[in-house]
């Protein structure tokens, strides 16, 4: 298995995409389908294409070599670890899934989800997740429904799609499916999607990789900073939606996105065309809030849902206590019914009757409603099993609906999460994959209000890229999961600030499509005549109070304590002594620390304040309140002091005695305030001094353990310098000591190396001549073919075993004998004797030597005789080697295959034909009567009859040319338009190539114009073979003395010295390992060249790798047959 595509290091393997990836999606008819894109796609794009199809899981995939001949991009079947290359294509394997991982191809054993093969589904998630660019995705021909999913989820990651329109479909339902999900951008032909692509490779922003984090260039980033707030403002104008918490990553990627579709290139164009267009302000804020679900979209979500949530919420709960969930960001409400499916299985199993309602909100109106019809496709349901569906679904016109039974336990409404109210004594709250989407603090904003709304203890469940963040000190995690967590009861509660005749206005239309559901949910519970009661006499006698926390937080007030607290100028803040008056600080302070300690209730009476210039008393009390944990929590009560009697219940008193004793009294309260305040005085400096005593204390005893830590590391440090010296001189010692054993060791070292060298260059020249003699022999005697050694008197100095077996020869006949005297002279052949004897004396050589003879032991036999100069040593005299090999059988099968050729030939051209006709017959029958697949098939059908009758053709003239019987009718005609004429023909079949012609002969021609036409035919279909496409072709035709020229030249890959010899020899094809091999059964030059031998012309070829090739033909004026 490959691991890393060849030529690719492991460094570029893990390296991002540096270009955009189009996924194409087919089934049935989707072959052809893609055949057509790539036909018209060049090989400039710079994007890469996969091709997912539904293959046969059992068989051998032919794919790729299918699509070569279609496109000048290079074709392979995808392998695991492959890296993708842009302008190329790649097609999946059977029985596999393919995906993507950064820029590399992971291919895994095929898998299926209930009962379906999702392989496009899955490779678009990949694709989506990996891309750095905005990805592409293309549906064409298929059943079923695979891709849907996956065009969804390349949408949110802000890709564009495409589908092959119904009409131009063999297979219409696995486009129509994409196409019902609403999540297509571009509908259309084949031919119109590749038209498409190649636009959108033209645009600038799908070149540009997609970052986590946007930063405006120095040079450009002001003006696109700018117009990307101004876009903003016309989509809060036009749809009073406020995108400016949006990540501007997501925002920039769904307006680039949209700039695609719209052909725009320029971020001041596209706000101009904004302006201009209010229907594309409203399609640019759907683009921004499109939102993917699925039912189950996450099956461990809903594992925990099922083992740790529901056991929880239920085990205390009553049998009409409501279980309330809300599901924030619920797009078009899969999520809100898989959570009611899983709920009432839940019920159901265990045999439990309870309310439930389940609240689904959006911002997308358009998703909202959707969700309320609760109206799914097929498709839509492939996570569920089919219990699931007959028992939750009902079907509507060929759809799925959500049964009534299910559904009045869902409500659905409008709402925008940062701006409106939430619920509240929710129980479970799900938020998936829209925090990811949001900047931090307007995350931080959310998930303090899911704090706000939860029960104490309740569950929040977060997307699988999704983290409360830094807010630890609101929720703990339950478990393992990094996802689902529950509420933590803190001291600090959130004020909220809503805009609740905004948020009314916005919902009116909600809570009529509900009935009031939503707004019934949100009235307080039934009417409590005790709470009633218990609420009106602590409102009206209670005496004012406030809860704080250990650190001084204000977290709750009770009454009217406007008297005793006021908010300071400056930051906000609910510090009580940064509250209290100032007159109250001290005594505060007091009351609060005795209560700390001694934990029980502190009452302080007679405390005075100052309240706008008046002189107020009042009676603090601290009770602390009773806690399992910390932190602590303590209220403070303010008491109003009370008289004893009503002014209408006092008895009348003398005037002049009521006021000395007045004056009386007033002094007497007096002396008793100060006394009273100066042993409240003498009480707070008391408890002042003992904490300054005792904090004293715990600092002493601090810099106790501190002077004491110091000691002990001092103590430590001089050890280990102790140590650090002991070890220096040790290694001091040892270093001296293993100096000198180096020195001894490199000494005997270089001995021993002089005597190995010594003794080894007296050993290797014996090896190696061992070697060389053993190698050659185990070569001779093991090949086939028979060898002699013939020395410079043509004397047989040695024979392998083959020779004298295949002339069935001793080998005390063969060695040491004359070559020619051998069995009976039969090799003295003057000619044979002649090539031998030209060997030694001028260094040449001979090959393919054909000997046609009788022997006396093995009868009549066709050799080819190899000859050539074995160089001399200074010890021996050069030798002649010749070779042997025995082509009898191959000739005598040639013949045979010839003449089964011929007879196959003719008896294949008259069926053929027939084939043919009928099938025209058939389908003019078909097409008259209106069935267009048929007469599809039979228009298919007439095309391989054409290609099989061109194949018998060229199967005829083969075996005309070699039978002789290839006869030219030459005529007078005109070499110019003959050549002008084909070449038009030609162009209409090759439009990716454009023909020119160059030069013109002067006078007519006498020749075979129909088999000048078919050598013409022939070099240019090469041509435009192994032509990149849009790259020139030139014919042109020149006049010799005697002889005219036609020539092709091409700028393809060029073919190599070596294989130019042999390209005009019957079925010889040039093998390209660098590309896939292009089909053919290489008979066309054979025939060509033949055709212009029989003119009495030649054929060559010009060619030089890199750089193209020129196929010439040289024919006489005369044209006279040969």
């Amino acid at each position: 298995m490959d691991t890393i595509a060849e030529g690719t290091s492991a460094q570029e393997a893990s390296r991002p995409l540096s270009f955009p990836i189009v996924g194409i999606g087919a089934s049935v008819g989707g072959l052809e389908a893609f055949t057509q894109v790539l036909k018209l796609l060049p090989s400039t794009t710079n994007m890469a294409y996969v091709l997912v199809q539904h293959l046969d899981p059992t068989h051998t995939s032919l794919l790729a070599h299918l699509l070569t001949p279609t496109t000048p991009m290079r074709v392979q079947e995808a392998r695991d670890g492959m890296v993708v290359q842009a302008n190329q294509i790649y097609v999946i394997a059977p029985n596999t899934d393919l995906t993507l991982r950064e820029s590399t191809l992971i291919l895994t054993p095929r898998t299926t989800t209930i009962n379906q093969h999702l392989s496009i589904d899955t490779f678009f998630s990949s694709l989506a997740e990996n891309a750095r660019h905005h990805p592409i995705g293309v549906i064409l021909s298929g059943n079923a429904s695979d891709g849907t999913r996956g065009i969804q989820v390349l949408k949110e990651r802000g890709g564009v799609t495409l589908a092959q329109a119904a009409d131009s479909a063999q297979a219409p339902t696995m486009p129509l499916s994409a196409i019902a999900s609403g999540c297509i951008d571009f509908i259309g032909s084949p031919e119109q999607i590749a038209q498409e692509l190649i636009r959108i490779s033209h645009h600038p922003s799908f070149h540009q990789p997609i970052t986590e984090e946007v930063t405006f260039p120095t040079e450009t980033g002001p003006s696109r900073e700018q117009a990307f707030l101004k876009i903003l403002r016309l989509v809060r104008q036009r749809t009073t939606v406020d995108f400016t918490a949006y990540k501007s990553t997501t925002l920039l990627r769904r307006i680039d996105r949209r700039m695609v579709l719209q052909q725009i290139e320029s971020d001041s164009a596209y706000l101009q065309y904004l302006r201009d267009h209010p229907a594309e302000i409203t399609a640019l804020s759907d683009d921004m809030l499109i939102g993917v679900t699925a039912f189950f979209r996450h099956p461990e979500a809903y594992q925990a849902l099922i083992h740790e949530v529901l056991p929880h919420l239920l085990a205390t709960r009553t049998a009409s206590e409501q279980l309330r969930i809300w599901v924030a960001g619920c797009s078009t409400g899969e999520e809100v019914y898989s959570l009611a499916i899983s709920v009432q299985e839940y019920l159901t199993e265990r045999n439990l009757s309870l309310p439930f309602h389940i609240f689904g909100t959006d911002l997308n109106e358009k998703a909202i409603v959707q969700a309320r019809k609760g109206i799914y496709t097929m498709p839509a349901l492939s996570a569920l099993s089919t219990e699931q569906i007959q028992r939750f679904f009902q079907q509507v016109n060929g759809n799925y609906q959500i049964h009534p039974s299910l559904r009045e336990h869902c409500i659905f409404a409008q709402q925008n999460l940062l701006a409106d109210p939430p619920f509240s004594h929710v129980d479970l709250l799900t938020c998936q994959n829209v925090l990811i989407y949001l900047k931090p603090e307007a995350q931080q904003k959310l998930i303090q209000t899911f704090h706000y709304a939860l029960k104490l203890n309740g569950f929040l469940l977060l997307g699988s890229s999704e983290t409360i963040g830094a807010a630890t000190n609101l929720f703990a995690p339950v478990g393992d999961s990094r996802h689902l967590y529950r509420q933590k009861n803190t001291s600090t509660r959130f004020p909220f600030l809503w805009n609740r005749q905004k948020a009314v206005q916005n919902k009116q239309g909600d809570l009529l499509m509900e009935g009031h559901l939503m707004r019934e949910e949100e009235r307080p519970y039934a009417f409590d005549i005790q709470k009633e009661m218990d609420r009106l006499l602590l409102e009206r006698y209670a005496p004012a109070c406030v809860v704080i926390d250990t650190q001084m937080e204000i977290l709750h007030f009770r009454g009217r304590t406007s008297q005793y607290l006021e908010p300071t100028a400056g930051k906000a803040s609910l510090n009580l002594f940064k509250m209290a008056r100032q007159s109250l600080e001290f005594a505060l302070r007091t009351v609060i620390t005795t209560a700390r300690h001694s934990g029980q209730p502190v009452t302080q009476a007679n405390v005075h304040f100052q309240d706008q210039a008046v002189q107020r008393e009042i009676t603090l009390e601290v009770i602390p309140l009773p806690a399992l944990s910390t932190p602590r929590f303590f209220m403070i009560l303010f008491h109003e002091p009370t008289s004893s009697l009503s002014a209408a219940e006092k008895p009348p008193l003398d005037k002049e005695a009521t006021t000395s004793k007045a004056r009386n009294g007033a002094k007497d309260r007096r002396i008793r305030q100060l006394e009273h305040e100066l042993m409240v005085t003498r009480q707070q400096m008391h408890a002042i001094i003992e904490e300054m005593e005792a904090s004293q204390e715990e600092l002493q005893s601090a810099n106790e353990e501190v002077l004491s830590s110091n000691e002990e590391l001092r103590s430590l440090n001089e050890e280990l310098e102790t140590s650090k010296e002991e070890i220096q001189a040790t290694n001091e010692e040892l270093r001296s000591l293993n100096e000198e054993l180096e020195t001894s060791r490199k000494e005997i070292q270089a001995t021993n190396e002089q005597l190995q060298q010594f003794n080894e260059h007296l050993h290797q020249g014996n090896e190696q001549l061992q070697e060389a003699r053993m190698y050659a022999e185990n070569i001779v005697n093991t090949i086939r073919e028979p060898l002699l050694v013939l020395d410079a008197n043509f004397c047989i100095s040695s024979a392998n075993p083959a020779f004298s077996q295949f002339f069935q020869l001793a080998p005390a006949d063969i060695e040491q004998h004359p070559f020619f005297e051998l069995d009976h002279h039969q090799w003295d052949i003057p000619e044979l004797r002649h090539l031998l004897e030209h060997i030694l004396p001028e260094q040449q050589m001979f090959q393919d030597v054909e000997i046609d003879h009788v022997f006396s032991f093995i009868g009549h036999k066709i050799l080819l005789l190899n000859a050539r100069r074995m160089p001399g040593t200074a010890n021996r005299e050069p030798h002649i080697l010749l070779a042997f090999e025995d082509v009898t059988q191959r000739q005598e099968l040639e013949r045979h295959k010839d003449a089964f050729l011929a007879i196959a030939s003719h008896e294949l051209k008259t069926p053929v034909t027939s084939l043919k006709m009928y099938a025209q017959l058939l389908r003019r029958t078909y097409t008259r009567d209106g069935d267009e697949k048929a007469a599809h098939m039979l228009a298919t059908m007439e095309e391989q009859a054409n290609r099989l009758t061109h194949l018998v053709y060229l199967l005829l003239d083969t075996t005309q040319l070699q039978a002789g019987t290839l006869l030219l009718q030459p005529t007078i005609f005109d070499m110019n338009a003959l050549v002008s004429t084909l070449i038009e023909q030609v162009q209409h079949t090759a439009e990716t190539h454009p023909i020119q012609m160059e030069g013109r002969i002067q006078a007519s021609f006498k020749g075979d114009p129909d088999r000048i036409s078919q050598v013409l035919t022939n070099f240019l279909s090469n041509a435009i073979k192994y032509t990149p496409a849009e790259t020139p072709i030139l014919v042109r035709l020149a006049e010799e003395a005697e002889a005219i020229v036609l020539s092709v030249r091409d700028k393809g890959k060029g073919i190599p010295v070596e294989k130019q010899a042999s390209l005009f020899e019957r079925f010889y094809r040039v093998n390209d390992s660098s590309q896939t091999a292009i089909p053919g059964l290489g008979l066309g030059l054979y025939i060509s060249s033949e055709i212009v031998k029989q003119h009495g012309g030649q054929v060559w070829v010009e060619s030089q790798e890199g750089e193209g090739s020129t196929f010439f033909a040289r024919f006489p004026r005369d044209g006279a047959p040969h």
